[in-house]
């Protein structure tokens, strides 16, 4: 397992499972696509300082525009996407508007409604899935996109459901909450007003899977692979919409073994 292999495993099993299904030609730039997506969210639950993050998010734009060459031939991951930008022209823009949307994370500045929220996904993870399916099957990634945008809202809030203990305790989440009040219950985690608010989101992210599917149809399983780790999120809404934050306090998400069953099972059978 290469080094780039080993520390998605860490830090994102689903992309790192999915990614065991794409070609060992595109492996390591499908791989380093997703860690990028899981180091830059990473930046602002662990900095103290708002400044600091931006400093590193910074750091890393300036790697995908091809600024800092030297420096990123000694950073396994910083290398990699370099290699992505050269062989991937569209890469270089979409991976530093990705860093510029990582900004308001950083202030924990409210998501005010769905419309925000549904542009932050599609900057966010929309972005590395667009990205993925280039890598993977350039042929058939513009049509791929609007089933990417209905995905990156799955994602999105999917992780954000799963995400609420461990934001409660920053107290902040970039969930679209209906308003401050019920912002404030969902992070409090108990109470009717946070179990609607927890179904009704995870009605939203399942809805959107329905018009992921429709989109996706005709598509060759051998394109999927950037879709896979959708198969957790929609575990998660599913738990969720039926369990509210009960599910969500259990571990919405599952275990590794019953998480790599689903993969495989979606990379096979084609079906999401």
């Amino acid at each position: 397992m290469s080094d780039l292999g080993a520390e998605l495993k860490e830090q994102d099993f689903d992309a790192y499972a999915a990614s065991l299904f794409v070609p060992e030609t595109a492996r390591e730039a499908f791989q380093a696509l997703a860690l990028f997506r899981t180091e830059t969210a990473r930046i602002a639950p662990l900095v103290a300082e708002p400044l600091v993050g931006e400093i590193r998010l910074q750091w890393w734009r300036e790697v995908v525009e091809g600024e800092r060459e030297a420096e990123a031939a000694h950073v396994p991951l910083a290398a990699a996407l370099t290699r992505v930008v050269a062989s991937v022209p569209p890469a270089r823009a979409a991976l530093a508007q990705l860093c510029e949307a990582r900004i308001g994370e950083l202030y924990h500045d409210p998501m005010p409604d769905m419309p925000s929220f549904e542009a932050y996904a599609g900057e966010t993870e929309g972005a590395i899935l667009q990205l993925q399916a280039l890598v993977l099957t350039p042929q058939q990634a513009p049509a791929l996109a609007e089933a990417a945008g209905h995905a990156s809202l799955v994602l999105s809030l999917a992780r954000g459901l799963a995400n609420l203990p461990a934001d409660a305790r920053r107290s902040v989440t970039l969930l679209p909450a209906s308003d401050a009040l019920t912002r404030a219950a969902l992070l409090a985690g108990t109470g009717e007003k946070a179990d609607a608010e927890a179904r009704r989101l995870a009605r939203a992210g399942l809805d959107h899977a329905v018009m992921m599917r429709k989109a996706l149809t005709g598509i060759p399983k051998s394109a999927l692979a950037p879709f896979l780790p959708v198969r957790t999120a929609l575990a998660i809404l599913g738990r969720v919409e039926a369990g509210g934050m009960a599910a969500i306090r259990q571990g919405a998400a599952g275990g590794r073994l019953s998480r790599l069953a689903r993969i495989t099972f979606c990379a096979l059978s084609g079906r999401l």
